[in-house]
């Protein structure tokens, strides 16, 4: 079974369709964020390691429209996570 896309290119060559340019590569933003996050003193005596999930989105011209904390193990993490976001910017 060929992937959606393949299959879609193979239909269109055979309908006898033109290819459509689609544009320029849409290259994805890289970010580069000032220092390390700070590992909460709060939770330091646990020693644990832990992921944070956060989502930053971005506005049709590339600004940041919002970076949020999705998932932390706890408020220490989440506010740790938060600050350290605030100090990335993509370009």
């Amino acid at each position: 079974m060929l992937p959606f896309f393949a299959a879609l290119l193979l239909a269109t060559a055979d309908a006898g369709v033109d290819p459509v340019d689609a544009g320029p590569l849409i290259v994805p933003p890289s970010a580069s964020c000032e220092g390390a996050p700070e590992y909460p003193p709060s939770e330091r005596a646990s020693g644990i390691a832990v992921s944070v999930v956060v989502q930053i989105s971005l506005a049709a011209d590339g600004s940041v429209s919002s970076r949020e904390v999705v998932e932390a193990p706890s408020p220490a993490f989440a506010a740790a996570a938060r600050r350290a976001i605030e100090r990335c910017a993509l370009t």
